[in-house]
């Protein structure tokens, strides 16, 4: 019983060590779509769309002002700066949350979920926060369904010599993916597009392709990665790269 808040307290941990001034903006949000989960399953129909619309905005909101309000910035200067004005101002810049899009997504879709009554709302706060939170995913996903994980969590699991046997291959294998084809082909990647202008078309074409297989041995061997260390906790996360 004690499982869930022991990998509650692990995934807080393991994102303040990166994002520390950040953990209180991931429990924030977490909060509210737990607690507009719970209004959802308590209020007439026609105020479930106002309180589901209202997620939608706070986390949508959330996620464009660190991803875009430097964007914004950038272009409302250039703007000003052609029509002979002087705003007096710099580019924008703020810090972006680690994994800010994958958890907002996740817990978003419990939300929309839970409006279209493909689920039950969770009632346990912690139970919830872990499954927007649960480390091994949280940084670089694969971004989760609750149908999929929250059962996982609020039943017994008993984790097996076999289970770890699994966890531990799959782990290698994103490794390899990682360390042996991602990082082996980034220099080739870096010098392609560092001065494309200066290399010949055949080392642009090489770049090109070889871009696709650092980023498909990133994400893929990070989901790998991701789903060995969950089996060894006794979470199946979904496959998300079965081909490239």
């Amino acid at each position: 019983r004690w499982q869930n808040l022991m990998l509650l307290a692990a995934s807080y941990l393991f994102y303040g060590y990166a994002s520390s001034h950040f953990v209180l903006l991931l429990a924030a949000t977490t909060t509210v779509d737990w607690a507009l989960g719970l209004a959802m399953g308590r209020v007439l129909p026609q105020h479930r769309r106002l309180l589901v619309t209202f997620s939608v905005c706070l986390n949508l909101g959330v996620l464009a002002f660190f991803k875009l309000s430097g964007l914004f910035s950038l272009a409302a200067l250039q703007l000003t700066k052609r029509l002979g004005l002087d705003p007096g101002w710099t580019v924008l810049s703020i810090a972006l949350p680690a994994g800010v899009s994958f958890y907002t997504f996740q817990s978003l879709g419990y939300v929309i979920d839970v409006y279209r009554g493909q689920i039950e709302p969770c009632r346990s706060l912690p139970t919830f926060a872990l499954y927007v939170s649960f480390f091994p995913q949280l940084i670089a996903g694969p971004i989760e369904r609750a149908s999929h994980i929250l059962p996982q969590l609020t039943r017994t699991r008993r984790v097996t010599a076999t289970m770890w046997v699994e966890g531990l291959l799959l782990m290698l294998i994103g490794l390899v993916r990682k360390f042996c084809i991602s990082d082996v082909v980034a220099p080739m990647v870096d010098l392609a597009f560092g001065d494309p202008s200066a290399e010949s078309s055949l080392v642009l074409f090489r770049g090109v392709f070889l871009f696709s297989v650092q980023a498909y041995g990133d994400f893929a061997g990070y989901s790998d990665m991701a789903r060995g260390l969950g089996k060894m906790l006794g979470i199946e996360l979904m496959v998300n790269f079965r081909h490239p």
